[in-house]
C-alpha cells in the first residue's frame, strides 16, 4: 500500500484508532486505479474500502479535473442533498455509495467496497423488476435536488449547482457514418432517412427549460449502475458522477431506458416504465410538499421528444456503439438494438 493511501486513512479515521489495514486487490479501469482494503478499528469494525485513485498518465490533468468533479460531489453536493433529505422526511439516498474521505493532492477518494457486499456490473441489459427499482432510484435522484431547487434555491445554486458540469457539444460525426451506414441498409427506413440524417447531424445547443431541468447523471447507463439481487428484489447503486450536470431529467431517462433495459421489456412496458418513473418523480416531489402541478405526465413526454431532437438521439446511439464490444456476436445485437431505437423514435415521432 502507499504512503498516500495510508496517510489519507489516518486522516479519515483520526477520531478512531485503526488497528490493521490491509491491500486486498487492484483493478486498473478506464485510466483509474481502484485499490481493495480491508480496515479494522480498535473498536472491532471492519470496513472494506475502495479506493480511487490516478496513476500517472498523459490524461492526468484533465482526468484530474473529473475527479475534482466527483469530490466536489461526494464532499459538497451529496450531503447538502441528504441534509436535506431529512429535514423533509423523506426516503434516504440510499443508492448513492458512502464515502468514507477524499483528498484531491493524492487524487484519491475513498468509498466503500460495494463488490464486498454483492454489488455487481450487469453485462446484460435489465429484466423488468431491475429496470423499476432503477427508475425509482433514478426518480429520488432528480427529484431532491428538483426539490431543493424549489423550495430553496439560493442553497441549490450555491451547494449542488456550481459544482456540476455544464453541458458541452461533442462531436459525433464518426457516430452518425456508422449509423447511417446501419440504417441504410434497412428498406423499412428508406423513407425516413433523410429525416434520420438530419436528426443525428443537426444537434442543436442544450436549452434549460422549466419545470424538468435538475441535477442529472448524464451517463447513467449499465456501466454505471451495480446490481445486487435478493430474494426477488434487486437493490441499486449509482456510481461514477464526474459527468454529474444540470440539465433536463429526460435525457437521463432516455439514455437509461434505450441502452440498458431488455428490448423484450421495451417493447410490452416502455409506457408503462415511463409512468412508473413520473409517478416515483411526483411522490417524491409531493413529500417534499412541492406543488407537482407543473410536472404532468404529458408535460414529461413532450420534454422527453424535445431533449431528443437537442442530440438525445445521437448520445443514445452513441452510449450503445460503446457499450457493445467489437466481436461478431455483438455486433448483430449492437445492429438489432440500433434499428429497434430508431424505429420506436419515429412511432413515437421523436424524429
Amino acid at each position: 500500500m502507499s504512503t498516500n493511501l495510508e496517510d489519507l486513512l489516518q486522516t479519515t479515521f483520526h477520531d478512531q484508532t485503526i488497528a490493521t489495514h490491509k491491500q486486498t486487490g487492484t483493478i486498473h479501469e478506464n485510466h483509474t486505479t481502484i485499490t481493495s482494503l480491508e480496515v479494522v478499528l480498535n473498536d472491532g469494525t471492519t470496513l472494506n474500502i475502495a479506493a480511487k485513485t490516478l496513476p500517472e498518465s498523459p490524461l492526468f490533468d484533465v482526468l484530474q479535473a473529473s475527479l475534482q468533479k466527483e469530490i466536489n460531489f461526494y464532499n459538497i453536493v451529496a450531503p447538502t442533498l441528504q441534509y436535506f433529505q431529512e429535514r423533509e422526511d423523506v426516503d434516504e439516498l440510499y443508492f448513492l455509495p458512502a464515502s468514507y474521505g477524499t483528498n484531491l493532492n493524492q487524487s484519491t477518494i475513498l468509498l466503500e467496497n460495494l463488490k464486498c457486499q454483492g454489488y455487481e456490473n450487469v453485462d446484460e441489459r435489465l429484466n423488468l423488476g431491475t429496470t423499476r427499482q432503477v427508475l425509482k432510484d433514478l426518480a429520488s435522484f432528480h427529484a431532491i435536488p428538483l426539490a431543493l431547487k424549489l423550495k430553496d434555491p439560493k442553497v441549490f445554486d450555491t451547494k449542488v449547482k456550481r459544482y456540476l458540469s455544464k453541458a458541452v457539444s461533442l462531436d459525433y460525426s464518426q457516430v452518425v457514418l456508422k449509423i447511417v451506414k446501419i440504417v441504410e441498409e434497412e428498406s423499412e427506413f428508406e423513407s425516413y432517412l433523410d429525416r434520420i440524417k438530419e436528426k443525428l447531424e443537426e444537434v442543436p445547443e442544450k436549452a434549460l427549460r422549466a419545470p424538468f431541468s435538475t441535477m442529472i447523471h448524464s451517463d447513467c447507463c449499465l456501466r454505471n449502475i451495480l446490481v445486487k439481487n435478493g430474494d426477488g428484489t434487486a437493490d441499486i447503486k449509482l456510481i461514477d458522477f464526474q459527468h454529474c450536470s444540470y440539465g433536463s431529467l429526460a435525457d437521463d431517462l432516455i439514455l437509461f431506458l434505450y441502452t440498458s433495459v431488455q428490448r423484450e421489456v421495451l417493447e410490452e412496458h416502455s409506457n408503462g416504465l415511463i409512468e412508473f418513473y413520473h409517478s416515483n418523480l411526483v411522490r417524491v416531489l409531493e413529500e417534499c410538499k412541492c406543488d407537482p402541478t407543473p410536472f404532468s405526465l404529458d408535460a414529461l413526454l413532450k420534454e422527453m421528444k424535445t431533449v431528443t431532437s437537442e442530440g438525445q438521439f445521437v448520445h443514445v446511439l452513441s452510449v450503445l456503439l460503446s457499450l457493445f464490444q467489437t466481436k461478431d456476436s455483438d455486433r448483430i445485437l449492437l445492429k438489432d438494438r440500433i434499428l429497434f431505437v430508431v424505429k420506436d423514435f419515429i412511432e413515437r415521432k421523436w424524429i
